[in-house]
């Protein structure tokens, strides 16, 4: 239904096309920049869960997050897309806040954004090209043509990109070539059909959302020593106990797997080494996170005391990724008669990410060959005391396929032109809609291979020091090889096979398929010559859901599950329901009140069920939004304000630390070894939790539990504040947008049908005590409950209400241009963008919990106080201000036959760099950051003829 937004109950607000050109803004991750209440991935950074990741397996720059809640789901003319959006194609972003499933689909409580794809049109041919250079060295070039081909019947229209962009921290680049062609064909008043095809071709090397870890600086501090590792003298101890024989608080020893099995590959600024060989009888240096003991034991980011850039991508071209995409779809509109409409609508999207990254996922740790002599003992180490950064190549695809169906039709019943009586029954718009959804998505890591056998190599890359005189200022991963294709290290003999040919070691897929139909009813009814607006909405979806399967070939290898729709199980099929209510009043034609409830549901076909055997919400959303909004100087002045109230049902735990106290894989693996022990020796069941016990009972004794991530660990988030805008055009010269948002999220319900089994089993437990673990015979139940268990859950429990990482409480953005209209300056506009945000939530303070005031207690349990995060004393850092500008000019030239517009858009204008603080210790002190990019100026020429 097309409704005005001033009869809309729900939180929407708009970027034109005007607006993000004033801004410079050519894509969406650009353009939340400047969102009321979005945060992009430069804002948004979750330390404890190195959300980087992204950066290597999504085709997007990194995750941004609505209403501190979650991120939204993006789609393109209603239908969801998976792409990276640009304003090359698109016309306008949409942002549409809360789970409104009835607006924007299933499956998203924090909320979509939507945008529109370019339209041909028939009016005349129309012909843009669009130039940008900026002081990072990136460009772009854009391209738009609009021919109509049968006059008022059939037009045409293409837009081209290419571009190459890079940031501030060097090297990186990304490259992009996309097109995209729309026809519109029109032939008679009350039929339209429109149809688009886009193909998306972008590689990139991106850089990481934080700086480098840092195992350089506790060496620095500790005086520089080099460790004697010649034939016969000992390692240090492999313990992070400061109490064990032979502890070192500089060194590790790098043994096991590490040293035994795999040889490492040694390249970059090294100084005359054996390029290949095991590196035992070595040490690494330590990091933060193996030194100090406790809530403070996390790595730290690179300090200035290393003497390295740390504004250097020190990553190189050891992460990179490749995107290969299209889509295309129709439309088709019809008016067959008066106040009846009709839309068929179908979509078809792929896409394939191939990506490399070398080092590990999501972070690139710095560290100091400190040895005296090379593995063998006896040979001098030339690199000692030089950095480098190892480690093994993570590889793999993201591949996803989606096609969309739908018709909606729409029925206008108008009494208001009625002279009798029933005219005060108003207007009342009903509109139905039949959809199907088919998705396939997966995400399947691949590892090369050594040809004729054998581990892959590590990769050890020596980069300069800042302090060194003789360095040639390479601060970066250079890797000398092609990592996509199959190669050869240089200096030996040892061929790799490529993670993306036929000889690649796959490892067990992720993702899933599911197949949705849909039903919707929605409707407004306009009362009182259109002062009551209410609205109203139901969908059901039948959805089944698969999961990936374990396909091999003739020798029992897994094979590649990307690309093959046939690569997947059924799992489950849900039912899905979701509402919408809403009402706007409109007092005075400048007044308007609103309210809004709704809900949403995710189709996901993820089989994560509570330990009772009900399902998980998964995601589901529930929300509400009401306010007010005046509308001044017949619309000129626009002022909306918003109260909300979101909430995210059992998604996943923000706490998702899988290692530690309190870490969520080794909080599931202990209640699962528990509990299968004491079934193993004769203990009862619990019938209110059958499914979980039948599954533990099932699981074979002395292996880990195949059920894990069926019972995952989840948790409610709820966000509540206060969004206003302010949208005004006092004069057609000026204009104004403001967007302030008061935000307050908190996780709760962490893990409650896991707290709610361990109360009903700790007496069991109890009684329990003495038999021994399924899968350690020399320790028995109590004895494994008393040694960190009971702590890790007393832990996990102190956590509840605490605010959601990275939360900043407000946010304002400000823009606005002005255009001189006459004199010596007419054509001319200048603007600027004011950007605010509060003081970040980057930790907490510590408490000493007594064991008597802990929630969970064992017989016989001895234990000290424990010490947890304090929720009631938030650790802070600095609020962040940026200040934009713009300036640009328009006229006419050659005659009056092209529109030329020159424009300077300068982002971070008094050039601040503060450090942006991203995690904190206990005591308050910085430990984890990323930079500010510097200023950057941008020159953008367009023609238009």
């Amino acid at each position: 239904m097309k409704t005005s937004l001033r009869d809309v109950s729900s939180q929407v607000s708009i970027m034109t096309p005007e607006f993000l050109a004033d801004v410079g803004a050519n894509t969406l991750d650009e353009a939340l920049r400047y969102s009321l209440n979005v945060e992009n991935p430069g804002e948004y950074y979750d330390a404890t869960t190195t959300n980087n990741t992204s950066l290597s397996l999504n085709p997007f720059l990194g995750p941004s997050r609505t209403r501190g809640l979650a991120v939204s789901t993006t789609t393109h003319d209603f239908f969801p897309t998976y792409l990276p959006i640009d304003t090359y194609n698109t016309e306008r972003f949409t942002f549409a806040s809360g789970p409104n499933a009835i607006l924007f689909g299933s499956g998203n409580p924090a909320g979509s954004i939507d945008t529109l794809f370019k339209r041909a049109f028939h009016e005349s041919s129309r012909y843009s090209a669009e130039f940008r250079f900026d002081t990072e060295d990136g460009w772009r070039a854009a391209l738009d043509v609009n021919q109509p081909l049968w006059k008022n019947i059939v037009s045409i229209r293409a837009t081209g990109l290419k571009q190459h962009g890079e940031s501030f921290r060097k090297p990186n680049y990304e490259d992009a070539e996309r097109g995209f062609v729309t026809l519109s064909v029109d032939p008679a008043r009350w039929l339209s059909l429109r149809a688009w095809y886009e193909t998306v071709d972008i590689k990139r090397q991106p850089v990481y959302n934080t700086v480098a870890k840092d195992r350089v600086t506790p060496w620095v501090e500790a005086g520089r020593p080099i460790y004697d590792n010649a034939s016969g003298n000992p390692l240090p101890a492999n313990s992070n106990d400061p109490s064990a024989p032979g502890y070192s608080p500089v060194f590790l020893p790098f043994t096991g797997n590490n040293a035994t099995s795999r040889q490492v590959y040694v390249t970059g600024q090294s100084l005359g080494n054996v390029p290949l060989a095991y590196w035992t009888n070595t040490v690494i240096t330590r990091g933060y996170d193996s030194i100090i003991q406790g809530a403070d034991g996390f790595e730290h980011s690179i300090g200035d005391a290393a003497a390295f850039p740390v504004d250097a991508n020190i990553t190189g071209n050891g992460l990179r990724n490749q995107l290969d995409g299209d889509l295309w779809g129709v439309s088709v509109e019809l008016n067959p008669f008066k106040n009846f409409y009709v839309e068929l609508g179908y979509n078809e999207e792929n896409y394939e990410q191939r990506f490399v990254e070398y080092g590990g996922t999501g972070a690139t740790t710095l560290a100091v060959d400190a040895n005296r002599y090379l593995p063998d003992g006896t040979t001098l180490n030339p690199n000692q005391g030089r950095y480098y950064v190892q480690g093994t190549l993570s590889s793999g695809a993201a591949w996803n396929q989606s096609r969309h169906a739908r018709v909606t039709a729409s029925y206008d019943l108008d009494f208001t032109r009625r002279d009798d009586w029933a005219r005060w029954l108003g207007r009342l718009r009903v509109a139905g809609m039949l959809a199907r959804d088919r998705n396939w998505r997966i995400l399947q890591r691949a590892a090369p291979s050594v040809a004729g056998g054998g581990e892959v190599p590590y990769l050890r890359v020596y980069v300069d020091r800042q302090d060194d005189p003789s360095a040639e200022g390479v601060y970066h991963v250079n890797i000398p090889v092609n990592l996509f294709s199959d190669y050869t290290l240089p200096g030996t003999a040892t061929a790799i096979n490529s993670p993306f040919g036929p000889h690649a070691v796959y490892s067990a897929a992720n993702g899933e398929a599911t197949d949705i139909d849909t039903r919707l009813f929605a409707a407004q009814y306009y009362l009182l010559q259109d002062r009551i607006v209410l609205a109203y909405g139901k969908r059901a979806d039948d959805s089944s859901g698969s999961l990936p399967v374990r396909l091999t070939d003739a020798g029992g290898n897994l094979i590649s599950l990307i690309d093959r729709r046939d690569g997947f199980a059924h799992a489950s099929d849900k039912k899905l329901k979701t509402d919408l209510k809403g009402v706007v009043v409109h007092p005075y034609k400048w007044l308007s009140f609103h309210y809004n409830e709704s809900n949403s549901q995710n189709p996901s076909s993820t089989s994560a069920i509570n330990l009772d055997g009900s399902a998980k919400p998964s995601g589901d959303g529930e929300g509400k939004d009401y306010g007010v909004s005046v509308h001044l100087l017949n619309g000129l002045v626009s002022l909306r304000v918003n109260k909300y109230e979101s909430v995210l049902l059992d998604g996943l735990s923000s706490y998702r630390a899988g290692t530690g106290i309190g870490g969520i894989n080794p909080f599931r693996d202990t209640v699962y070894n528990i509990e299968k022990s004491v079934l193993d020796a004769g203990a009862p069941q619990n019938p209110a939790f059958a499914s979980y016990e039948t599954a533990v009972a099932e699981n074979a004794s002395g292996t880990s539990f195949t059920g894990r991530e069926v019972y995952d660990v989840s948790s409610d988030t709820r966000s509540e504040g206060y969004e206003a805008e302010l949208v005004a055009n006092p004069t057609p010269a000026w204009r104004i947008s403001i967007g302030l948002a008061k935000t307050k999220a908190s996780e709760s319900n962490i893990a409650q049908d896991w707290f709610d089994f361990i109360n009903a089993r700790l007496p069991v437990w109890a009684d329990y005590g003495n038999a021994v673990l399924h899968n350690n015979a020399s320790q028995t139940v109590g004895g494994y409950i008393n040694s960190n268990v009971i702590s890790s859950w007393n832990y996990i429990r102190e956590l509840e209400g605490r605010s959601n990482p990275a939360l900043r409480k407000y946010r304002l953005n400000a823009t606005m241009r002005y255009t001189f209209e006459r004199g010596a300056l007419k054509n001319l506009f200048v603007g600027g963008s004011y950007i605010w945000r509060s003081k970040m939530t980057l930790g907490y303070k510590t408490k000493t919990v007594r064991p008597e005031d802990m929630e969970f207690a064992y017989p016989g349990l001895v234990t000290g106080p424990l010490e947890t995060i304090d929720i009631s004393q938030p650790i802070y850092g600095k609020p962040l201000t940026e200040v934009d500008a713009f300036i640009g000019y328009s006229r006419k030239i050659f005659r009056g036959r092209i529109a030329w517009r020159i424009q300077a858009n300068i982002r971070n204008l008094f050039d601040n760099q503060d450090r942006l603080a991203q995690r904190v210790d206990s005591a308050g002190v910085v430990q984890v950051y990323n930079l500010v990019a510097p200023r950057t100026l941008a020159v953008t020429n367009t023609f238009e003829f």
